[in-house]
Parts: structure tokens; C-alpha cells; sequence
């Protein structure tokens, strides 16, 4: 996984598969009758840690995923195209 760079220049961070399932399992237990069928509105990079685990769960769940069309002020046609 890759940072953004914040902090500075953009650098490699080291996540485990163990962190990547804890994530997941933590939001399937506590949130999985919201998640089934659920619409989720992707707008963060696909690269970011959040997002994967996010669309991954989405997934899992048979929900749909929109992908913001990169322009911020289409953004409002995009929630009334996906309604997540």
C-alpha cells in the first residue's frame, strides 16, 4: 500500500492480510444488516486502505458500487444516479 505522501513524499506502508481481514471482519459484525444490498459511492482513491476494504465488504454483501466521476461539482448527479 502506498500513502498519499502527507507527510511528506508518497511512501510504501506495510499492511498484512491479518490487518486487511480484522478491518473487514470488525465492519461485517457490527454493521452486516445495513451492508446487504447496500450502495456505496466510491470517492476516495481506489488505493487507499479504506476504500478496498469499503468496496470489499460491498461485494461480500452483493451490494453496488458507484465510482464519483472525479468532477466535485457532478458530484450531487452522482448521488442521484447511485442514491447510496
Amino acid at each position: 500500500m502506498y500513502t498519499s505522501g502527507t507527510t511528506g513524499n508518497p511512501k510504501g506502508a506495510i499492511y498484512k492480510h491479518s490487518n486487511v481481514l480484522s478491518m473487514i471482519t470488525a465492519n461485517v459484525m457490527h454493521n452486516s444488516p445495513k451492508l446487504i444490498g447496500s450502495r456505496h459511492l466510491s470517492y476516495l482513491p481506489l488505493a487507499h486502505i479504506a476504500e478496498r476494504g469499503i468496496c470489499l465488504i460491498s461485494i461480500f454483501f452483493g451490494g453496488k458500487i458507484g465510482v464519483f466521476n472525479g468532477n466535485k461539482f457532478k458530484l450531487k448527479e452522482d448521488i442521484e444516479v447511485l442514491k447510496p
